[in-house]
Order: structure tokens, then C-alpha cells, then sequence
């Protein structure tokens, strides 16, 4: 957690595909969805700023093994 907060923002692996969830708008380029939104009211309460997030694009299969070979401090 301390790296994290020195860092100031939290990275938040998210699939683009995922309607509702998490997605690409078209319109913005902006990732959104309901896990995007929980990503942000975390940094929020973390950071004081629902921004603190860089969303980063990876698919379902991917999840598992980018929480293990990346620990939260090195991201």
C-alpha cells in the first residue's frame, strides 16, 4: 500500500469488450463500465481523486497471471 499511495495512482487492468462492465467508449476513447467506477470510487477514497486510475487494457484470460507476475509495488 505505501508504494501504491507514493506512487499516486492505482492501475486497474480492465478488458475493453466487456459492455456495461468495462469498455472503450467510442464516442469519449474513455474507458467506462461498473468496474471502472468501482476502480475510481477506490483511488477516491484512497487519493482524494476519482482520476487516480490508468486503466490498462488486458483480456479475462490475462487477469490471473498479470496479478502474479506483477506485485502492486512494481506496477
Amino acid at each position: 500500500m505505501a508504494a501504491i499511495y507514493r506512487r499516486g495512482y492505482l492501475i486497474v487492468g480492465v478488458d475493453q469488450t466487456t459492455p456495461l462492465l468495462s469498455y472503450r467508449d467510442p464516442v469519449t476513447g474513455r474507458v467506462d463500465g461498473f468496474n471502472v467506477a468501482i476502480a475510481r470510487q477506490v483511488a477516491k477514497a484512497i487519493f482524494g481523486d476519482e482520476n487516480a486510475i490508468k486503466p490498462v487494457a488486458i483480456t479475462s484470460a490475462q487477469r490471473k497471471s498479470a496479478i502474479e507476475s506483477h506485485p502492486a509495488a512494481t506496477w
